[in-house]
Formats: C-alpha cells, structure tokens, sequence
C-alpha cells in the first residue's frame, strides 16, 4: 500500500533528533579524549564556512548557499520568525516539502554540524540550533495534504553507512528520499561482518548503496562492496556508493568496484533509475527472439 508523503515525518523528525545530535556528542566525547578534556568553546563567527552548503536537488529555485548560513545562524540564535520566514519564502517560491527538507533544512543542519568541527561554534549552540529547525520541520511536514508518493514500484535498495562513519544523517536521509518515491528501502546497520550478508540474502534487492564519511575508511567500504557481490541473493544486485569522502578524494572511485558514485540524494535517486532501465534493457536483449530457436533433439523448438 502507497503511503503518503507526510506518514513519514515522524521518522524525518526521529531522524534528526535521534541521528544529528547524539553523533555530534559522540564526535564531542572523542576530541575531549583526545584533547584530553579540554574544548575550545568558540562562538560561531563569520557567516561562510570553509566549504559552502548547497542543495542537493536541481530544482530552479532551491535556495543558494547564503540562505543556508543564513538559516543556521537563525536556527543558532533561536530567531524563531526568521527561521520562519526563512520556510515560507521557500514555500512561496515554489518548493514542495520534500525539496524544502532536502535543499534547505538538511544542508542548514549540516552546515552546523561543520561550524563545530571547526570550532566556531560550541555543541550547546549546534544543538540548540538544530532543535529549532527540528521544531520547524514538524511544523512543516505536519501541514502537507494527504497525498501519495510520486511513485510506486517494486524496486527495493539497501542502505548502509560504512563502519566508522561519525555522521549518518546523509544515508538516513536519503533512506527516506527514496521512501518518498516509492522504493522499499532498508536502513541497516553493520554491527558485525555477517549483516550485509543477512540482509541481502533476505530478499531480492535491486540496489545495494553505501555512505562512506571519510577515506580512511575506504578498505571497509571495499569489503562491505565484496560482500554485497559475493552474498546477494540477486546476483546482478546493482552496487551504489556515495558520501563525503568521494568530495575529499575524487579519485577514490576508480578503484572500488561500484556501478556507480551519487554526488546527493536527487542524484542517487537518478542513477538508480538510469542503472535499473539499462539492466532492464540488458536482461530483454538477451532473450531469444521468437522464431529463431530452432528444434534440435530432445528440444522442442519453433521457427518464424
């Protein structure tokens, strides 16, 4: 049964009350052991960040990168009507929940989480801020009409991130993405080597996709990409890969035996379609053609 759209805000909230925060503490709790408890409380300073946040849907009119720094230091200052107003311009502009919640809200979040890593802003005034786009999220998704996905098909993807990611909000987000346009999809979680195999071994998937957070961690994703090839019960499973390490390493690509590398949520989202019809495509070329099978002995056969 297709669900709608705004069924699934309850799990987007969850998403990032129960994912952001709690992995921002525990990035928190690993720099005082290393830094042996000492924390440079710093307040956020100039409003552009090393690297800038973008959206990541190609829509005409998805905010640009100020409006999000914009939007963070609001969510930050606890500006409740500018954070507000920050939502319905974009609403007025033309943009539907779920780009609102890909191209706005999600890059402002981040963008928060970069301005502690950097130390421009303390975990008190990153959570603070991310609560208030939370609360804004809710009151966002809880005004969408019932209507249903944009479609529905049988296609189902399973999602990881790659052991030792600090930061799963991206995969987690894009596990709701692909929800909203009608995929079955499975967020797993790799707590030992055999849950790629268990997963994938359960039903047919289509797609098997990865996050990696950090290069460092490229031998995992290697081994979690062998596993999916050698373990999926669909033995032309479709193998995805993306995540911010592919940002910081371009050419970590070529060498992982992937079919292919998203750049974002809308881009994943592209490829699978693109892969799905091209083995789709692949699977009829390679059935013969009726009035060619010819009879041989023991075969019953038929000509044109």
């Amino acid at each position: 049964m297709v669900q709608p759209a705004f069924a699934t805000r309850e799990a987007v909230l969850r998403l990032i009350q129960g994912d952001i925060v709690p992995r921002l503490a525990e990035v928190y709790r690993d720099r005082q052991q290393r830094s042996g408890g000492r924390r440079k409380a710093a307040g956020a300073t100039a409003p552009v960040a090393a690297k800038s946040p973008s959206p990541v849907s190609p829509h005409l009119d998805a905010p640009g990168p100020e409006a999000i720094v914009t939007l963070a230091l609001d969510a930050m200052r606890q500006d409740e009507a500018a954070v507000d107003q920050h939502v319905r311009t974009a609403l007025a502009s033309g943009l539907d929940a779920e780009n609102i919640l890909l191209d706005l809200l999600a890059p402002a979040a981040r963008y928060l989480g970069e301005l502690w890593l950097e130390d421009r802003a303390t975990i008190l005034d990153v959570t603070l801020g991310v609560m208030r786009l939370q609360a804004r999220m809710q009151i966002l998704l809880s005004t969408v009409t019932a209507q249903p996905v944009r479609a529905s098909h049988e296609h189902s993807i399973a999602l990881w991130a790659v052991p030792g990611s600090k930061h799963r909000f991206g995969v987690a987000m894009l596990a709701e993405v692909f929800r909203l346009r009608g995929w079955n999809v499975t967020l797993g979680q790799i707590e030992d080597p055999f849950e790629i195999a268990t997963v994938l071994r359960s039903d047919n998937y289509d797609i098997a996709g990865f996050s990696l957070g950090s290069v460092e961690h490229a031998y995992r994703l290697e081994a979690c990409i062998q596993a999916a090839r050698l373990t999926s019960r669909n033995r032309d499973v479709i193998v995805m890969a993306g995540g911010p390490a592919f940002q910081s390493d371009t050419t970590l690509a070529t060498s992982l035996d992937v079919d292919a590398i998203a750049e974002n949520a809308e881009d994943a989202l592209l490829r699978a379609d693109m892969l799905l019809r091209r083995r789709a495509a692949q699977a009829a070329a390679a059935m013969p053609r009726l009035g060619t099978l010819a009879a041989s002995p023991g075969v019953v056969g038929w000509s044109g």
